[in-house]
């Protein structure tokens, strides 16, 4: 259960980074 919940916690923080990341991009071709 415990790893579960890690790699849950993971994939939620992964899928941020990636969402903030690709805001970046937008931002930087925008410019």
């Amino acid at each position: 259960m415990m790893r579960e919940c890690i790699s849950c916690r993971r994939n939620v923080h992964l899928e941020l980074i990636i969402e903030e990341t690709h805001e970046i991009h937008e931002q930087h071709n925008g410019e």
